[in-house]
């Protein structure tokens, strides 16, 4: 299959001697996306492309999964955790102190500050925006480390077309989608179905003999899954003061969670039923042109649910329980925008956000053990005022934060508790010429701890600590971007000084002499690094990309030093170098490397060491002109070419050397 596959793409590559390369008609749902920077206030102030991926790099991918495209994202680390999650963070942060944004709602589910990318449709993505220094106030709270934006597409002039792409892996993977879009003046919308199925990944055939993973086969044990979304949205233009969209995105899952190598107590967990509906109205309205006064605002439902079974062993046959969670949350996002003197700019912001959780535990024989239930409700207001003159761009603003929890579970004495902080940032730009910006950022934020992690035992694995505490953080950044013609740099110094950490610790649970965890606060932790972006585009088609990532880490409790902290590589680093030919063939390799990195092996009760990895990615493609409207692109990607044993959390493995194929095109 694999040589066939290599010999169709050589044969495809000399029969076809066009350039058919165009930009269609697809572009970033401006609608949708939070502006951290006010365009027209700041025309000389504008996102880099190292903070900006736009749809046409992401399309060089055609990704399946989040996953395929987290190189693309600077200082981004993905990973998948022992609940079989897909997470990002960025700059060695936890991944709930991480805000993701899709179509301008919360995409993380509210009880517990964090979301499976797994389920990301990846189809209709137009732009991710990576803000990594959280100074802004328009996102609301838990933002303490950074931000991804995630923008959908709309076409940009009348008329009619769409998209579809058929893909595949050597891991029996199929996967389809296939998008509509149109506008017709003053209306536009966008339609997408796509459907994925997989037996799960491949293993490094260099991995050690590893517990907990089935015998006599190549597959990761239990990585299977099955996904569909379905995505529509509605835009009218009721004037050229007025616009409103209205999306529906619709997900149904199901999957398997790869057992933890080395644990003896590891889950053996399946999620057969998992689902997500998201409603969200997006609007914008001017009042004054003179002024520039207008209101955006985003409402948006959510209905999620998710159904864990556990079982005995790695045979998956024995239920032990299983565990039915059921979310409906309701949000939304004010911001109140008006000049106030030439070149002035104010901005008030409300974020609210209140969500219900159900949990119930029931036995093999669906009995009912518990049933209990959450809620929250999360407030978030500020202001923040932005100068612009000549070369100069001067921003502040203060929020504060509010938790109320009404309910918690079987924990009644602790209902109704709340919570609060403040927030503060100062931002502060200079243009010193069309080529060379100097950026400053300094922010205070605030991570509330989540019902999940205080109040939630994870069907036995944890015990409870009702007595969290919020998280806080000082972000610190010096930032420089360099532009001229086909060279880019950025480079940044930065420092993130935390109190009150939530981290997790192994204990024994003297009920019945089980191991498991429990989360703390730390006292506090510092992280100190640099990062250097340099692209640039050689005269003959060469465009070579770098991405590097320098972060030492370090924490204390109590006034003792701790060891290690958990999962911070010291070194992330990313190499590309992408050849265009005339005739419509791309070649685009990938050195990847990840540095050393310590994690805690519940199986010895012990720091263990995570060395080093680099992977080898490799991606050709072609288009093939059959006519102006419709030029379809095949193509073969490689990754982790030379098959290496990479880990990225102890006892479980990333996958080893797999090939991806398939067709795209755009109509």
């Amino acid at each position: 299959m694999r040589k066939f596959i290599s010999v169709l793409f050589i044969i495809t590559t000399f029969l076809v001697a066009n350039n058919i390369y165009s930009q269609d008609s697809i572009r970033v749902y401006q609608l949708g996306t939070i502006e951290v920077i006010d365009q027209k206030a700041a025309s000389n102030i504008q996102l880099s492309n190292f903070e900006k991926v736009d749809y046409y790099t992401i399309r060089k991918f055609e990704p399946i999964l989040f996953s395929e495209i987290k190189q693309i994202l600077p200082t981004a680390l993905v990973y998948t955790n022992s609940r079989g999650e897909m997470l990002i963070n960025l700059r060695n942060s936890d991944e709930r102190q991480l805000g993701l944004f899709f179509d301008g709602m919360t995409l993380n589910v509210p009880w517990d500050n964090r979301f499976d990318m797994t389920f990301v449709p990846m189809d209709i993505i137009g732009s991710i925006v990576v803000n990594t220094n959280p100074s802004s106030i328009l996102y609301g709270a838990n933002v303490l480390a950074g931000v991804i934006d995630i923008a959908t597409i709309e076409r940009k002039n009348n008329g009619f077309g769409g998209s579809f792409r058929l893909s595949g892996n050597d891991a029996s993977t199929m996967s389809g989608s296939f998008t509509l879009d149109a506008k017709y003046n003053k209306f536009n919308f966008i339609a997408n179905v796509g459907y994925t199925e997989s037996d799960g990944f491949l293993l490094s055939s260099n991995m050690p003999q590893m517990p907990n993973q089935t015998l006599n086969t190549n597959l990761r044990t239990n990585t299977d899954y099955k996904m569909l979304n379905t995505y529509i949205r509605g835009e009218y233009h009721f004037s050229e003061k007025s616009k409103y969209g209205l999306s529906l995105n619709y997900t149904n899952g199901e999957k398997g969670i790869a057992p933890e190598g080395y644990n003896p107590d590891a889950r053996f967990w399946r999620y057969p039923d998992w689902n997500r509906t998201i409603l969200t109205l997006n609007g914008v309205s001017t009042f004054s042109e003179e002024k520039e006064m207008s209101l955006r605002s985003t409402l948006w439902y959510d209905y999620f649910t998710q159904t864990i079974n556990s079982y005995s062993d790695i045979t998956y046959k024995d239920l032990l329980e299983k565990q039915i969670d059921e979310d409906n949350s309701f949000g939304g996002r004010f911001i109140f925008s008006t000049n106030t003197f030439a070149n002035q700019n104010l901005r008030i912001v409300l974020n609210g956000l209140y969500s219900e959780h159900n949990e119930k535990i029931k036995s093999p024989s669906d009995s009912l053990k518990s049933d209990l239930d959450f809620s929250s409700l999360l407030i978030s207001g500020g202001a923040d005022y932005n100068f612009n003159w000549k070369k100069y761009l001067l921003s502040f603003g203060l929020t504060y934060d509010y938790l109320l929890t009404p309910k918690t579970g079987a924990f009644l004495e602790n209902e109704n508790e709340d919570y609060s902080d403040f927030g503060a940032y100062a931002s502060f730009s200079y243009l010193q010429s069309e080529n060379l910006r100097f950026i400053a950022n300094l922010s205070r934020r605030t991570r509330f701890q989540t019902m999940r992690e205080a109040y939630s035992g994870a069907l036995g694995k944890f015990l409870v600590n009702p007595d969290l505490k919020p998280e806080n953080a000082i972000n610190a950044e010096l930032k420089t971007i360099y532009e001229l013609n086909n060279l880019e740099i950025s480079g940044s110094l930065f420092g993130r000084f935390s109190n009150d950490l939530i981290i997790q610790k192994t204990i024994i649970d003297p009920a019945d002499g089980k191991k498991k965890k429990q989360r703390f606060n730390l006292s506090e932790s510092q992280n100190y690094g640099i990062d250097l972006n340099a692209s640039y585009r050689f005269p003959f088609n060469l465009t070579a990309t770098l991405y590097f990532m320098y972060m030492y880490s370090t924490g204390k409790e109590e006034g003792t030093k701790i060891e290690h902290l958990e999962y911070k590589p010291e070194i992330l680093s990313d190499l590309f170098l992408d050849y265009n030919f005339s005739f419509g063939l791309d070649l685009h390799g990938e050195v990847l490397f990840t540095g050393e990195q310590w994690g805690f092996n519940v199986a010895t009760d012990a720091f263990e060491k995570i060395d080093p990895t680099f992977q080898l990615n490799f991606i050709i493609s072609q288009k093939i002109p059959i006519s102006t409207e419709f030029s379809p692109k095949i193509y073969l990607k490689i990754n982790n070419i030379t098959d290496e044993y990479i880990q990225t959390r102890i006892g479980l493995p990333e996958p080893g050397r797999m090939f991806y194929f398939g067709i795209s095109s755009q109509f």
